[in-house]
């Protein structure tokens, strides 16, 4: 992402917030917008180095297009689509939503990298991915030195990230920490982790 461009990242889950903090550690100077479904994740999305959180409401997308400075156009098919936009999308999420809204909120001959393992969506409209002729890659594992630079990135950051793991259990507690994991919204956590001894 050139220093002086967007990146967008769609979901700050526990790969978009860490997505966030790569950017970051990376050196990139880039303006980062973020969009997260929780307060808890839109409050960690700022503390990694987001310069604008929105959330997931009803208005998200001509929220988008503002901070962006596009306008929105209607398309003879789903939703209205932007001529500008993101250099970057980093779709963490992956449904056939984020998917439409990263192709159609990326500027002309822009990326849409969609990180981690995505589901099979349906019913998304690939126009613009060829009308704008985005350049759309999967990212999902790495090479053995990337893996390296990443656990070095890490463990620098440790102080930062530590408070992504919000919530521990014990193995006998494998219900509780399941039930934390499914919904976190509701546990308020970005990632549930095992402990030994807790």
């Amino acid at each position: 992402v050139p220093d002086d461009g967007t990146a967008l990242v769609l979901g700050c889950g526990t790969i978009g917030a860490l997505t966030i903090a790569a950017l970051r550690a990376g050196g990139s100077r880039a303006r980062v917008i973020a969009v997260a479904k929780y307060r808890h994740q839109q409050e960690t999305a700022r503390r990694l180095g987001a310069d604008v959180v929105l959330g997931t409401g009803k208005s998200m997308r001509g929220e988008l297009a503002r901070e962006l400075g596009t306008a929105l156009h209607p398309t003879e098919l789903g939703p209205p689509t932007s001529l500008g936009g993101a250099d970057v999308t980093f779709d963490c999420i992956s449904t056939a939503r984020t998917l439409d809204d990263a192709m159609r909120f990326t500027r002309a001959r822009g990326a849409v990298i969609v990180v981690g393992m995505p589901g099979v969506p349906d019913g998304v409209d690939w126009t613009a991915m060829w009308h704008k002729e985005l350049d759309v890659r999967g990212s999902y594992t790495s090479d053995e030195e990337t893996f390296g630079r990443a656990v070095a990135a890490a463990a620098r950051l440790d102080a930062l990230l530590a408070p992504l793991v919000g919530a521990r259990f014990a193995l006998e507690e494998w219900d509780q920490a399941l039930r934390s994991a499914l919904h976190s919204g509701e546990s308020g956590v970005i990632k549930t982790a095992f402990a030994p001894g807790s």
